[in-house]
């Protein structure tokens, strides 16, 4: 992610430094990514030629593995949705208002690049190991929708996005009737509460999709 990152900042511009010194990060980042691979390898091997005895122990490890790793990597692409959504917002609330806020020079570059290396790194893990999971129940059916990890990834997320809409509303609720009865019920409301707005609008359809699956299991 911080690799994907850096080289979105430098694609972008807003740098002052030549290619040859940006790019140092490399010097650091890819050795650290391949002995995090070569620990994982390791780690899978070690666990599948433990449980391969029992095929239950077997079947729950790879069970806690696939949800760990949606739970990650659904965490990551809803992080980086965010701060698109939130980019788009301070531009909307930008052209909206009478008087645009100052912001530092270079700061789309920076949150452009850290949404698209978060979504680009969180996406296909996410797709690949949901889509495991997905067929993993389709084969088990009424076990799988029994299993105690299934049971925690479900209502963590179902608590966190309830959680974080709820605040949202409350927030949001509270800037609108904060506005009106200070009279100055304007766009100031609107930038008060984009953080809210942009984690709200990603909440909802994580929410009901996760509901509608915990309903139906049910």
């Amino acid at each position: 992610t911080y690799s994907l990152y850096d080289i979105f900042r430098f694609a972008f511009g807003g740098l002052g430094v030549i290619a040859s010194t940006h790019f140092q990060f490399l010097s650091w980042t890819i050795p650290t990514m391949l002995v995090a691979v070569a620990v994982w390898t390791y780690h899978q091997q070690v666990v599948r030629e433990e449980a391969g005895q029992l095929q239950e122990r077997l079947l729950s490890a790879r069970r806690v593995l696939l949800y760990l790793m949606s739970f990650i990597g659904l965490g990551t692409l809803i992080s980086g949705l965010i701060i698109l959504i939130g980019i788009l917002l301070g531009l909307l609330v930008n052209a909206a208002g009478r008087e645009p806020t100052i912001v530092v020079s270079g700061w789309w570059q920076i949150q452009v690049s850290i949404s698209l290396a978060m979504l680009l790194v969180a996406t296909p893990i996410w797709l690949y190991y949901w889509n495991r999971v997905i067929r993993m129940v389709a084969d088990g059916g009424i076990m799988e929708w029994k299993a105690r990890s299934r049971r925690i990834f479900l209502y963590v997320v179902l608590g966190v996005a309830i959680i974080t809409l709820a605040v949202d509303l409350v927030y949001i609720l509270y800037q609108v009737l904060n506005g009106l009865l200070q009279g100055a019920f304007g766009i100031e409301v609107l930038r008060s509460s984009q953080w809210s707005l942009q984690s709200m609008v990603v909440a909802v359809p994580v929410l009901l999709y996760h509901w509608r699956i915990l309903r139906r299991e049910q």
